[in-house]
């Protein structure tokens, strides 16, 4: 995966996940329910699980550094 690609594929995911928090949030905001409640919290866990591994893949397949050079 380029470094191009890893940032853009990072994008895309972290807006599809945050639709699906927004998502989750808005059935938490109209139900009473504990079965929806419930489903919503563990759907928007999930999300944030998701994201934070996403960060990690995007941050593991940037741009690499180029090794420090000892003086001698």
């Amino acid at each position: 995966m380029t470094q191009t690609t890893s940032e853009t594929w990072c994008a895309r995911m972290q807006a599809k996940l945050m639709a699906a928090i927004d998502a989750a949030w808005a059935l938490i905001e109209a139900s009473d329910d504990p079965a929806v409640l419930r489903k919503a919290r563990d759907r928007v866990k999930a999300c944030g699980e998701l994201a934070a591994n996403v960060r990690k893949i995007a941050a593991m397949s940037g741009q690499r550094k180029p090794a420090p050079r000892t003086p001698g």
